[in-house]
């Protein structure tokens, strides 16, 4: 679903634009249509082979050499998911970011925007670290035998820290636009795609709140911290991408 919505945007835009013609917002799209690929592609390597918070101590000391090669390897997959999975989410913000700079802002708003976009920079790298330097050595992120502590296995510093700056820094975007829907010098059309852009956003902190919950809810499965987190970044796939398909639903897009 996320590859498809992604798909129909570029169809979209290629279309209404040439691709000389296409925004920041399209071209980081790319990049986070990447990211959004690479981490599907680790939690299915994840599902596939394990990850060391899915077995318990006395469970690992029973598996075979090859057995524990596998599950190092789930275990290292899963890492990899978190480091794509920040960078898919605030590539979703970049977006979002890109698409009000190219709206005609009272100064304010403009500086507000500038403001945010650092935070946003700023909040994505304290993830990162957080990713990378709540478990050392690094490597115990993926360790077996001896069974790694807390902070490397369930890793719920990174569920909080992600969660909570996500959560918080898409509150902070959405409220550029709140207070200006209905003053902006722009087509009704186009403040229509604004307001399904609030509207839509609000709904992806909503899932982001409850995919915190259920995972932390059950934070030693492995499958069920995937499984809400997918659901999240889909939310945030169509969110992004809705207000782009505006031109579908115009009898002028399918006679061009």
């Amino acid at each position: 679903v996320g590859i498809l919505a992604f798909v129909a945007r570029y169809i979209v835009r290629l279309r209404v634009l040439s691709w000389r013609h296409l925004h920041g917002d399209d071209w980081f799209g790319i990049a986070v249509l990447v990211f959004f690929a690479a981490l599907t592609g680790c939690k299915l390597g994840t599902y596939h082979f394990g990850a060391n918070k899915d077995f318990t101590e006395r469970e690992l000391l029973k598996l075979s050499e090859c057995q524990l090669a596998r599950v190092e390897l789930g275990s290292k997959l899963q890492i990899a998911a978190w480091y794509f999975y920040a960078s898919f989410l605030w590539g979703l913000k970049a977006m979002v970011l890109f698409l009000f700079s190219r709206l005609s802002l009272p100064s304010l708003q403009r500086r507000l925007l500038h403001v945010y976009s650092v935070i946003a920079a700023v909040t994505w790298l304290v993830v990162i670290l957080t990713i990378s330097l709540s478990c050392r050595p690094f490597s115990r992120n993926w360790g077996t035998v001896p069974f790694p502590p807390h902070s490397c296995s369930n890793r719920t510093q990174n569920f909080y820290t992600a969660s909570v700056l996500n959560i918080v820094t898409d509150a902070l975007i959405l409220s550029i636009a709140l207070p200006l829907i209905w003053n902006l010098r722009v087509p009704f059309a186009r403040k229509v795609a604004l307001i399904l852009l609030l509207c839509s956003g609000i709904f992806v902190i909503s899932a982001a709140i409850v995919a915190l919950l259920m995972s932390l809810l059950d934070v030693a499965s492995t499958l069920n911290t995937n499984l809400w987190a997918t659901r999240e970044e889909i939310a945030g796939i169509l969110a992004v991408n809705a207000p782009i398909l505006k031109p579908v639903f115009h009898r002028s897009f399918w006679h061009r």
